[in-house]
């Protein structure tokens, strides 16, 4: 029993350490999937099934310019298919969406004891891709600002898990054919809490 309580301290007193100082640098990335299939009526009262799925990836990297405190970079690539399918009719048109995305940011952590860590992240994001209406290309373009919380839990004195769900957020979203001189523009702003927001990741910290 005593060899069993020493082995647990040491693996405590080695891994419950947090690498939150000024000049380590951080490596990671995150994983974000979402699906949803929703069954509902169309104010005609028509029944119809609408299937929404999105993956995000996006590889990042930081250096702490104070104990706690964190700038920059992430890139993202998104990838959206939405569909809505009509009992006894099929697909009205399939919607396509591919992002990619530069993102820099800044981010402040807050210790929750030596094994984890709650971080609030302000971030800007260009981005381009392409999206596709019912097979018709358009080319897309946006940009937005965010605020969103996060959370890091240590495994290790350099390895840490993350997670993130939600966001404050504005976003501009600029969509035009790709076989015409016409542009749409679409502007939103406020909270979003869906699972979509969810996403999942690691960090590795290495401390000068």
């Amino acid at each position: 029993m005593k060899h069993v309580t020493i082995i647990v301290l040491l693996l405590c007193s080695s891994s419950l350490y947090a690498q939150l100082t000024k000049g380590t640098v951080v490596i990671g990335g995150s994983l974000g999937y979402n699906s949803q299939h929703d069954r509902s009526y169309d104010p005609n009262g028509y029944p119809y099934s609408g299937e929404n799925t999105s993956i995000t990836i996006s590889p990042k990297a930081g250096f702490f310019i104070s104990n706690k405190s964190v700038v920059g970079l992430a890139l993202s690539y998104t990838s959206q298919t939405s569909d809505a399918v009509y009992t006894g009719i099929g697909s009205l048109g399939r919607t396509e969406r591919d992002l990619f995305s530069v993102i820099p940011y800044f981010r402040s952590y807050k210790s929750l004891g030596e094994m984890a860590a709650f971080f609030l992240q302000a971030e800007a994001s260009i981005g381009f891709g392409t999206l596709k209406l019912s097979g018709r290309p358009y080319d897309l373009s946006s940009y937005s600002v965010a605020v969103r919380p996060g959370f890091n839990l240590f495994l290790s004195r350099k390895w840490a898990l993350e997670a993130t769900f939600g966001s404050l957020a504005y976003e501009s979203t600029k969509q035009s054919p790709e076989d015409s001189k016409s542009s749409e523009r679409s502007d939103k702003f406020g909270f979003n809490f869906n699972m979509a927001t969810l996403s999942l990741g690691a960090q590795f910290f290495i401390a000068r």
